[in-house]
């Protein structure tokens, strides 16, 4: 063999060394892979909801009274409201269940149409939100609170004071509704799902709200609870694959 032979011989035999230690040439190594790419994934929303009775309710009641002077208004007010949280501890409410929500002192004006407006008293308003374990004691509350003196009832709303349990059945619900979402999706665009990438959870349960009522005009004020929705919502991102 002649030097400039030996000497192509030896580049050639280099240069398929170097190009094996760098995996550039490496038979081992699919041509097609690409690990260093995230995969390709597709994201669905679902919901999942349950309904049940609530064993709860809040209430604001409230006493509303107008006199001359800013004082008197506030003294009224606070006659009237002793003995609104005196019927409700005569029901059994107990006092941690008692919260005020609401006192404000505003004065009262007489519109005039080419005159001043005049100054004619003061009007206080004091507002409690009541808890009410037993629901089926909102109609007598409403009643015997009415008669004591309130003048105000605001905001009844229904609850349920354990949710952990419904809460976990309007997930798993919500989960199997997005999976049967993605499997149809999957389906139709010819892929397969390989995995779930990433779930996120939205609780979207909230109390049930009931008509503002006024002035109770019976002994035997009806209130209907109804039921309550709990909804849970997710976004489901899954792995999928050709």
């Amino acid at each position: 063999m002649t030097r400039q032979h030996w000497l192509a011989a030896a580049g050639i035999i280099g240069l398929a060394t170097l190009l094996a230690f760098t995996g550039v040439f490496n038979p081992n190594l699919p041509t097609h892979a690409q690990s260093d790419q995230p995969g390709s994934i597709m994201t669905v929303s679902a919901h999942g909801e349950i309904a049940a009775d609530p064993d709860t309710g809040q209430i604001e009641i409230g006493v509303q009274t107008q006199e001359r002077t800013a004082q008197q208004a506030i003294e009224a007010n606070a006659r009237k409201m002793t003995a609104v949280v005196d019927a409700l501890s005569g029901l059994g409410i107990d006092e941690r269940d008692i919260q005020t929500s609401r006192f404000s002192v505003a004065p009262v004006y007489e519109r005039r149409d080419r005159e001043e407006d005049l100054l004619v008293g003061f009007q206080a308003e004091n507002r409690v939100r009541v808890i009410v374990r037993d629901i089926e004691k909102l109609g007598e509350i409403i009643d015997r609170t009415t008669r004591a003196g309130a003048n105000r009832i605001h905001n009844i709303n229904f609850l349920i004071s354990d949710r952990q349990d419904l809460e976990d059945q309007a997930l798993r619900l919500a989960i199997k509704n997005a999976r049967r979402q993605a499997d149809v999706a999957a389906d139709e665009s010819g892929v397969r799902i390989v995995g779930i990438k990433k779930i996120d959870i939205v609780s979207d349960a909230a109390p049930v709200p009931y008509a503002r009522a006024d002035m109770a005009e019976s002994a035997a004020t009806p209130v209907m609870p109804g039921q309550v929705d709990l909804r849970v919502r997710v976004n489901v991102t899954f792995d999928i694959s050709r």
